[in-house]
């Protein structure tokens, strides 16, 4: 990828190309191939939404999820890094979260529908 004429401009702003690879390859598709519809949103604004109120502070982000109660109208995606798994584990194995949090209510979730095992008779 480096040895393109236009890496520079796939490049743009992302701060770690050899790790986020997919998103430059996704930049010089969208170049080379016009004759596609792709809709791409700044993780900054949504899925890293918390960890950039927070200063990327992995402890905190686990705090805010795992602790306050979920807000109204939380973003429609939250991205883990490694740090916040690590704390985020942690907490969950000494059983350490709010039920009403973004992480509470997602571990006690029910569906509305029921999805057969495999060990469910099929009719």
């Amino acid at each position: 990828m480096r040895k393109r004429d236009d890496y520079d401009s796939l490049v743009q702003k992302i701060t770690d190309p050899p790790y986020l690879l997919v998103y430059l390859a996704q930049q010089a598709a969208m170049k080379e191939y016009k004759h596609f519809n792709i809709f791409a949103r700044k993780c900054e604004a949504n899925a890293f939404y918390y960890q950039r109120l927070h200063g990327w502070n992995s402890a905190k982000f686990a705090c805010l999820i795992m602790f306050n109660k979920r807000p109204t109208t939380p973003p429609p995606i939250i991205k883990l890094t490694g740090n916040e798994r690590l704390h985020i584990d942690f907490n969950l194995r000494l059983g350490f979260y709010n039920p009403h949090s973004i992480f509470g209510e997602l571990t006690h979730f029910k569906p509305s529908v029921i999805i057969p095992t495999h060990s469910s008779p099929v009719p």
